[in-house]
């Protein structure tokens, strides 16, 4: 496209680059717009489905009960198997947290509005 250039004329046909681009300009940004949102929604469920995995996890650990008179021998095999469980699990999930926020930085960045419920 050439700057110096505003207006092309093939024929009866006038075409002003100034609206072309304006034009341009709005498409694209209706994309970025559309796939800030879904980027976001999808984001929005992973991050739940993160939560959900990890309170989970934490709300069994905090009733795993491993001393005690009355804890019967599977229980506390039970309850040292999920701890390992746990613990081989700890290093994804925080791999994925810090994708999960690295993520929400990048539609900061965007401007992005969150809904009320992030």
């Amino acid at each position: 496209l050439d700057s110096t250039a505003t207006v092309t004329e093939f024929g009866p046909i006038s075409v002003r680059y100034s609206k072309v681009q304006s034009q341009v300009n709005l498409k694209y940004d209706s994309w970025q717009k559309e796939l800030q949102t879904y980027f976001a929604a999808v984001l929005s469920e992973r991050i739940n489905e993160s939560y959900e995995k990890v309170s989970s996890a934490k709300t069994r650990l905090e009733s795993i009960s491993l001393e005690g008179a009355s804890v019967a021998t599977n229980e506390i095999v039970l309850g040292v198997t999920f701890l390992q469980e746990v613990t081989q699990q700890l290093p994804l999930w925080l791999k994925k947290s810090k994708e999960l926020f690295e993520s929400e930085k990048l539609l900061k960045r965007q401007r992005h509005v969150f809904r009320g419920d992030w």
